[in-house]
């Protein structure tokens, strides 16, 4: 007879109202013991929901329950906080993407978590997605992907409003936010790229002036060359991050197209030709 393991949810927004704590609620393997949020009344009902004791304080929590692991559900930046309390006390973390706001706070985790000896995993669950494990076993069928496009709308009525406003609160845009999603199936599906090309738009940021256009030179002057062509501030997003190793992210609505070629089967890897120069505008 298997032993469920006791889990704690910490931070407790809609991605744990939604998900965590339904799902734990399901799980066979798993049993909720215990929620913390900053946010007192917020850990009071959700405590009363699952008839577990409601926290505000981690420490604690990890004290008097002690789970044998932690899903984190919190904002980017008070990620760190809530992995260092589990490393100190020997508790395994499930943590809600991204695994960290830059490298070397990522470096250090990886390092924290490795001498305390302790699991830390990131949500990544478009893996475990019907539609995307399809596309996984497709591509042994439709032969070597010369492009991949993913796009993920997100709408909101103002993208920088909260956090994820915030550069140093969230460690970010769209890359390190929803565009992450699609990063980690780009990687799942070809492997780790050899070289990596990006610009960013922010024109849709709030206050942001549209463009004086160029005046228009007197008759019969040569023309400069166009240069490179951006959405206006009322479509662009203050989340847009243009890919042009040809994967395109902006900033819910998941779109991904593969194309493949079998004839060219003497080509070199995918990720060689996307990144040997940047594609032609």
């Amino acid at each position: 007879m298997s032993v469920l393991k006791r889990a704690a949810v910490v931070g407790l927004g809609g991605q744990a109202q939604d998900d965590h704590l339904p799902g734990l609620a399901d799980c066979q393997f798993a049993e909720l013991v215990a929620v913390c949020d900053t946010d007192p009344d917020r850990a009071a009902a959700q405590g009363r929901a699952y008839r577990v004791p409601g926290y505000t304080d981690l420490t604690t929590l990890l004290k008097e329950v002690r789970p044998d692991f932690v899903i984190a559900a919190v904002p980017h930046h008070a990620g760190r906080e809530v992995i260092e309390a589990c490393a100190a006390a020997g508790v395994h973390v499930m943590k809600e993407k991204p695994f960290a706001t830059h490298p070397a706070e990522g470096a250090e985790l990886a390092g924290l978590c490795a001498t305390a000896g302790i699991e830390l995993m990131v949500t990544v669950q478009r893996r475990f997605h019907p539609i995307y494990t399809a596309a996984l076993q497709l591509l042994e069928q439709i032969g070597p992907p010369y492009l991949v496009e993913g796009r993920y709308t997100f709408h909101c009525a103002d993208p920088a409003a909260g956090w994820r406003g915030s550069a140093k609160l969230a460690g970010g845009g769209a890359l390190v936010d929803m565009g992450y999603h699609l990063i980690d199936l780009l990687i799942w599906y070809l492997g780790l790229p050899d070289r990596v090309l990006a610009d960013t738009s922010a024109a849709a940021a709030p206050g942001a002036a549209p463009a004086t256009p160029a005046p228009s030179p007197p008759p019969n002057e040569p023309r400069a060359a166009p240069g490179p062509r951006h959405p206006p501030p009322a479509v662009a997003s203050r989340f847009m991050n243009r890919f042009n190793c040809h994967s395109r992210v902006s900033p819910r609505r998941d779109h991904a197209t593969i194309g493949s070629s079998r004839e060219r089967v003497d080509s070199p890897p995918c990720w060689k030709r996307c990144f040997a120069e940047p594609p032609s505008r």
